[in-house]
């Protein structure tokens, strides 16, 4: 019996695997070239980081506010008990308190274009003689956005207060116009008074209530 022919395995082709080596050779050989430039040229001219411009946040938009006294006059007309009651501006005033001595006090509020206020200028003592007394040493004056309000065209009210008697002058102030207002409110005295609880130097009591108005 004859013996069968031993049969070869064919020869497997391995061309794709040396080029694969040599693109993968290749490849390393350029990564390794740039690296090398990159480090010379930092080492030649330093190394600076792009610039990242991030845009401007835009600043909120307001709506400018007049200085003192630039916005439309106020407009203070004697007041009218029969108009009702409303707050005088010291009550719209966070923790105002009464001057007890010759000087100037600033104060700062916020009204609404149709908040309506009272101007309101008033001494009390004990009596009503000391009233009268007090009266004959003391003048009121008013300034609204620096111009004079005559004090005795106000509203003027007399009698028994919260505590002794009181007289005072009152002006209404219904409207304000948009921006920033000024009332100074001085009481002089020529010389010194007691209201019939506490003595008062002579001198210029001055409050100054810068008023901003919002819508």
């Amino acid at each position: 019996m004859a013996d069968a022919p031993v049969q070869t395995s064919p020869k497997k082709d391995t061309t794709w695997i040396w080029i694969l080596a040599v693109v993968l050779v290749l490849c390393l050989c350029c990564a390794l070239l740039v690296f090398v430039a990159g480090v010379l040229y930092v080492r030649q001219n330093g190394f600076n980081p792009p610039r990242l411009l991030f845009p401007t946040p835009s600043a909120p938009t307001q709506v400018p506010v007049p200085p003192a006294g630039t916005a439309a006059p106020l407009t203070v007309r004697p007041y009218d008990p029969g108009m009702g009651q409303f707050p005088t501006l010291q009550n719209l005033v966070p923790n105002w308190q009464p001057s007890t001595a010759p000087g100037d006090h600033t104060w700062q509020l916020s009204v609404s274009t149709s908040q309506s206020a009272l101007v309101f200028l008033g001494w009390c003592a004990v009596d009503q003689s000391t009233l009268q007394a007090n009266y004959q040493h003391l003048v009121w004056s008013v300034l609204v956005d620096g111009t004079s309000v005559p004090v005795k065209s106000l509203y003027v009210e007399t009698g028994p207060g919260q505590q002794g008697y009181c007289q005072g002058y009152v002006g209404l102030i219904s409207t304000w116009p948009m921006g920033r207002h000024e009332i100074e409110t001085t009481m002089h005295l020529d010389q010194s008074i007691n209201d019939g609880w506490n003595s008062y130097p002579a001198g210029d009591y001055v409050d100054r209530y810068q008023v901003s108005v919002m819508p």
